[in-house]
């Protein structure tokens, strides 16, 4: 996972061409974020998420899903995404 420094683009690059699904690719890239105490209690927004990573909503909405399946997030319709 690349990080890119300038304005304009994704904050962070995935493999676009490569074997893994963007939104596995998300899901697990967001978990190393969470797991580094970067978000503290709650996810951005999936507006947020879809921007940084450069991806649409939907991507970013499985993402999210494969997270809560997991265990590392719990989703709270009207109020947000929490780590769990």
């Amino acid at each position: 996972m690349n990080t890119s420094r300038g304005r304009r683009g994704p904050m962070y690059v995935l493999d676009m061409g490569g074997a893994e699904y963007l939104w596995h690719q998300v899901a697990d890239h967001v978990a190393e974020r969470a797991a580094a105490g970067e978000f503290g209690r709650r996810l951005p927004r999936r507006e947020v998420l879809a921007a940084q990573y450069g991806v649409s909503l939907g991507t970013v909405a499985r993402a999210i899903r494969d997270l809560a399946e997991r265990g590392v997030v719990v989703v709270a319709p009207g109020r947000g995404t929490f780590l769990a």
